[in-house]
């Protein structure tokens, strides 16, 4: 992993952008601080999200640190952000 994505301000850049692929329109901005269920993610979509970036950050979370449709962007980034600093 590059030394750009494991500062905190990479990772939230990288997170924020695999949020903003996955929950909007190409051009619509990630409002960040509403639950990723007002996009549009349900259960499913947030266990998907969890894997991606899990996946983009070869890390691992256990379930009860799965992303939930109830969390924030922000939320899910602090998440990522403390598990890649540990």
């Amino acid at each position: 992993m590059s030394a750009a994505r494991t500062t905190a301000v990479g990772i939230r850049e990288r997170v924020l952008a695999i949020l903003a692929d996955e929950l909007t329109h190409p051009g619509e901005p990630l409002d960040v601080y509403v639950a990723i269920s007002a996009l549009g993610a349900d259960s499913l979509d947030a266990i998907e999200l969890t894997m991606e970036v899990e996946s983009e950050f070869k890390i691992s979370f256990s379930d009860d640190e799965w992303f939930t449709a109830e969390m924030t962007a922000m939320q899910i980034v602090e998440r990522v952000v403390a598990k890649v600093a540990k």
